[in-house]
C-alpha cells in the first residue's frame, strides 16, 4: 500500500513540476501523505487510532 502512496505522491509532484492544477495536486499530496503517516502509526501500534482522531 504505501508504494503505491509513493508512486501517487510522485505523480503529484510531476504534474506541480509541469504547473498542471498545482494546487489541487498540492492538496492531493498532502493528503496522501497524511493518510500515510497515520497508516503508518497504526501499524506500528504506537498511538491509540481513536487518540488521533479526536486531536
Amino acid at each position: 500500500m504505501n508504494k503505491d502512496i509513493n508512486h501517487l505522491i510522485l505523480f503529484c509532484d510531476e504534474m506541480m513540476a509541469r504547473d498542471v492544477y498545482t494546487k489541487e495536486f498540492q492538496d492531493i499530496k498532502d493528503i496522501l501523505k497524511d493518510y500515510d503517516a497515520t497508516n503508518k502509526l497504526i501499524e506500528n501500534k504506537k498511538y491509540n487510532r481513536w487518540e488521533m482522531i479526536k486531536k
